[in-house]
């Protein structure tokens, strides 16, 4: 991914079930008018950071961020322990029950065949709904 690709965030947004990948980390909107994301280290179910659009003049300047972000994983992972990372980023996910109920601290189930958000919600046959500013 690159930062060309991040210029969607800019551009048009993300709807509410979809996410831009950058290297290892996810970022999610969540809030009310979309311009709230969270950055989710892979493999992990918490936040690294939160941030408004508005905190970056750019894509640029965000993919400054997440790479300074990659910093901070990597210091965790050379210098740190698991514990170190779960504090950072939330548990990891795992798709071994045995593992997660051996290590709670460390670690979340989450099953491997967990149905899409859109089916679990039963929104997969609805219309989007149009923001207020578009309305």
């Amino acid at each position: 991914m690159s930062a060309t690709d991040l210029t969607t965030l800019f551009d048009d947004g993300l709807a509410d079930l979809d996410s831009v990948s950058y290297k290892m980390f996810h970022i999610v909107p969540f809030g009310g008018a979309r311009k709230t994301h969270g950055v989710q280290l892979d493999g992990h179910i918490g936040l690294v950071r939160t941030f408004e659009l508005d905190e970056f003049d750019g894509p640029l300047d965000l993919v400054d961020e997440l790479n300074r972000l990659e910093l901070l994983y990597r210091e965790h992972d050379v210098y740190g322990d698991d514990a170190d990372l779960v504090e950072w980023a939330g548990k990891m996910m795992t798709g071994n029950k045995q593992i997660a109920e051996d290590n709670p601290q460390l670690y979340q189930y989450v099953p491997d065949d967990v149905p899409p958000v859109e089916e679990e919600l039963g929104l997969e046959d609805t219309e989007p709904v149009a923001d207020e500013e578009s309305a």
